[in-house]
């Protein structure tokens, strides 16, 4: 089942009878669906519930934003604020840990690779003879 299928399933989307229309459960927010944009954005609402697990009550859909600078903020404030930056041989000892780390995920990555290789040839031969 697609990501659009399972929506309408756990009840997170619904369409009315044409498919014209698709209503966002949480918001019980209603777009035209006939919109390519509004299917992009559903697949993408659908992905970071489903995909990701990211908590529908905490996604705000088709909300207004004002644009433009903060008000009450100065480039002087901007300029006061302290970024803690670590050490140069902590900077290292973090870069080491991950390059560590995604060593050891290609590694595992491969010997999956070989199992899934070495399990296919044997249903092969199971089935062949």
């Amino acid at each position: 089942m697609n990501l659009i299928g399972t929506g309408k399933v756990k009840g997170h989307i619904r369409f009315d009878e044409d498919r014209n229309f698709i209503t966002y459960i949480h918001q019980n927010k209603k777009r035209s669906y006939n919109n390519p944009e509004e299917k992009v954005h559903a697949e993408t609402f659908l992905s970071l519930i489903l995909i990701y697990g990211y908590p529908v009550n905490r996604i705000q859909q088709f909300v207004s934003v004002q644009m433009g600078a903060q008000p009450n903020i100065s480039e002087t404030d901007i300029m006061k604020i302290f970024i803690p930056v670590p050490t140069l041989a902590k900077q290292k000892e973090i870069a080491d840990h991950i390059m560590a780390i995604k060593q050891q995920a290609q590694k595992l990555k491969d010997k999956s690779k070989k199992a899934l290789a070495q399990a296919s040839k044997e249903i092969e031969c199971i089935l062949i003879g």
